[in-house]
């Protein structure tokens, strides 16, 4: 950044010099004209009449050159203007062509993963490696819904540097319902975080931690035998965080966190320069804070 500053800082100064050197020239060129030609217009006709006449010519001569010089600078200026125009705009369908070819092959890979850890759980006989491998694919699952965000925001917004979480954790919300709903389990979800900006390096945290929270509903449902358990899911915005809050209605105790599910949580919290409150004995609720305002 500091060698971008200084390159830029070293093409202003280049631009100023040549255009004080343009303006100095010209302003010493028109100084000599008005001087030498009206000094020979006075030693070749000493008649004022004459002079007026002369001058007037004199005049219109020093219009019409200035005129051309500056048709031809202004043309050169517009034509390497437009030249430019042309090499951005297929410098940036060139960066489209690579950004759809990227996510084109990352959308693939990533379902090939996720299909091959689908077949390995289908063949699986331990119950411990079915979870394991359950989790995997939520998680890839995850990470592909934020990479898909990431891709659209590259083309439409022409940046990388904020962008809105609400469309992102509302598509990890639908992504989940179904199964929750074929558990025997309901999910009541609020979110409320307008348009609450998320830099890059935060996206993919947050966007693995709420799917992370979606998946332990999952997994509390298929280990409960009565079925029907209502959840709530609420995330929204607490000052320089983002809180989100799973609590297991009508139960006095929210569930049991895996070790796995809590390393993994508590990492993206820390990464993120946020915090997570485990639910203790006696509480029906947990709560992951992702903080907004890392730098990076």
């Amino acid at each position: 950044m500091e060698k971008q500053a200084h390159m830029h800082r070293k093409r202003q100064n280049r631009a100023r010099s040549r255009a004080f050197f343009l303006s100095a020239l010209y302003m010493v060129i028109g100084s000599l004209w008005i001087f030498l030609s009206d000094a020979a217009v006075i030693a070749v006709y000493p008649d004022f009449e004459n002079q007026a006449i002369l001058q007037l010519v004199k005049g219109l001569f020093f219009v019409l050159a200035t005129a051309g010089i500056l048709y031809r600078v202004i043309h050169r200026l517009l034509i390497s203007q437009e030249a430019l125009r042309e090499r951005l705009s297929e410098r940036q369908s060139e960066h489209d062509l690579l950004v759809r070819e990227m996510h084109h092959r990352i959308k693939n890979n990533l379902q090939f993963v996720i299909s091959m850890l689908g077949i390995q759980r289908n063949s699986s006989r331990s119950p411990d490696v079915f979870e394991a491998l359950g989790n995997s694919q939520a998680r890839i699952r995850a990470l592909a819904i934020a990479n898909s965000a990431l891709y659209r925001d590259a083309l439409s917004l022409r940046t990388t540097s904020v962008r809105s979480m609400t469309p992102v954790l509302d598509e990890l919300v639908r992504t989940y319902e179904p199964f929750i709903a074929l558990s025997g389990g309901k999910l009541r979800v609020r979110v409320d975080l307008g348009d609450t900006p998320l830099s890059d390096d935060l996206l993919v945290p947050v966007s693995l931690g709420t799917g992370e929270i979606l998946s332990l509903v999952m997994h509390i449902l298929e280990k409960e035998s009565n079925g029907n358990s209502l959840f709530s899911l609420n995330i929204g915005r607490s000052g320089d965080a983002v809180v989100v809050e799973l609590v297991h209605e009508g139960l006095s105790q929210c569930c049991e966190i895996s070790s796995d599910t809590f390393d993994l949580l508590s990492g993206l919290a820390v990464q993120t320069q946020g915090s997570i409150s485990v639910p203790e004995d006696g509480s029906d609720r947990f709560v992951v804070l992702f903080g907004l305002s890392r730098k990076v």
